[in-house]
């Protein structure tokens, strides 16, 4: 595993007592439960802590901030972020407070209600799961090193300069070039890749993202023959014919990048589709 996931302990007051143990794999940080929705995303464990005098309907009203927060993270979507509330005593009010809040998010399969001293073996189960999620994403076809298929363009000096501006000074892909070469937010090219957010935002241009972003190099090489970025990032939304009327983004969508990339290939060296 590379760097520990965090996890975030929300209160009122922004302390936590008493704090959960250390765990290999995780890094608590402890914060006031108003700065935690003003993130603009929630990390992998948000704990809320609800105290017994906890007002119900200030309650709700944080359980639908956060639900609309997960709505908006289309990494949250597709690779989890849970959420647990950790309750002090029996907050009242309203009998069946708890359904009620459940009711808030659009997933509750990713929100818990726990006592507080349950809350370190909830954690455990929680990391088990991202570690579980981490290890399937690393045998998955966008993870892994695979080697494409040679391009007659690859020694091509004035294709090649093309996506010039995908490269860091020390020659390697960025991601972040990437990501904003395709006009995608990086959440969407995370997705695409396999990874976390957190994951390309900490390492855009690590060394194992190298051979996946290959592809996007290889595809990006169209605005060689194209007059500006914009022409380039239309292509990518209108269907073709020769992808049976599919858009070369759909096809990045499923994962079938090397289709895409031979597109290009023809199209820049005339070769019939």
């Amino acid at each position: 595993m590379g760097n520990p996931w965090e996890v975030a302990l929300a209160a009122d007051d922004g302390a936590w007592s008493p704090a959960p143990r250390l765990n290999t794999f995780v890094k608590f940080r402890r914060t006031r439960t108003d700065q935690l929705l003003r993130r603009a995303e929630l990390p992998p464990i948000t704990i809320v802590e609800v105290a017994e005098d906890t007002n119900v309907e200030d309650l709700k009203q944080v359980a639908r901030q956060l639900s609309a927060k997960l709505s908006a993270d289309s990494t949250a979507r597709a690779q989890g972020r849970f959420i647990i509330f950790a309750l002090e005593g029996n907050p009242r009010k309203l009998p069946e407070w708890d359904v009620e809040l459940f009711r808030c998010f659009s997933n509750p399969e990713c929100v818990d209600i726990a006592r507080k001293r349950e809350v370190e073996s909830r954690i455990e189960g929680l990391v088990a799961k991202l570690r579980a999620r981490d290890s399937e994403a690393e045998d998955s076809p966008a993870h892994r090193s695979v080697q494409q298929r040679q391009s007659s363009l690859d020694h091509v000096a004035e294709v090649v300069a093309a996506t010039k501006d995908l490269r860091e000074k020390s020659g390697k892909l960025s991601a972040d070039r990437v990501a904003k070469a395709f006009g995608v937010p990086k959440s969407q090219l995370a997705r695409w890749l396999g990874r976390s957010r957190q994951a390309i935002g900490k390492a855009p241009h690590a060394e194992s993202l190298q051979a996946p972003l290959g592809y996007f190099e290889r595809i990006a090489r169209l605005r060689s023959a194209l007059d500006d970025q914009g022409d380039f990032r239309r292509w990518l939304h209108l269907p073709d014919r020769q992808l049976d009327g599919k858009r070369p983004i759909d096809l990045i969508e499923q994962g079938r990048m090397q289709v895409v990339a031979d597109l290009v290939d023809d199209m820049l060296t005339g070769s019939p589709g």
